[in-house]
């Protein structure tokens, strides 16, 4: 669950989940069948999203059959420190990383990963532009 809502009854929903509930029609809470607000309200479960994003960073830490350290990935990509091969391979990990969870991606922006994969994509030094796919 990325983005925790309330309803009025209470119950807590995966927004884009209780969107498309909205959408076809229904006005009411799909666990109480309560008649809903209208327009229906969804606020936002700001301690629970925090809570998520939490506890998928530290299980994300945690060593799971070898995932690529994002440390090990970022140095990869720092000048004169690994082949071209290898900085294609940690940019693509870091992109994967990166799309798999917005807690992690943000996370890592917070660590400076940004300034480094721009250097390392701006770098004259393998002609890089080549390469780059933009998502």
């Amino acid at each position: 669950m990325s983005s925790p809502i309330i309803l009025s009854s209470g119950h807590t929903f995966n927004w884009a989940c209780i969107q498309q509930w909205l959408d076809v029609g229904h006005r009411t809470c799909l666990i109480s069948k309560l008649p809903l607000l209208e327009p229906p309200s969804l606020i936002p479960n700001h301690t629970l999203h925090n809570h998520i994003s939490n506890y998928t960073l530290v299980s994300f830490l945690k060593p799971q059959h070898n995932p690529p350290n994002p440390q090990t990935l970022i140095h990869a990509l720092l000048p004169s420190s690994s082949p071209l091969d290898e900085k294609l391979s940690s940019l693509d990990q870091l992109n994967r990383i990166c799309k798999r969870d917005s807690a992690i991606c943000q996370r890592l922006s917070e660590l400076g990963t940004v300034s480094v994969v721009l250097k390392c994509t701006d770098s004259s030094e393998f002609g890089f532009a080549a390469y780059i796919e933009f998502a």
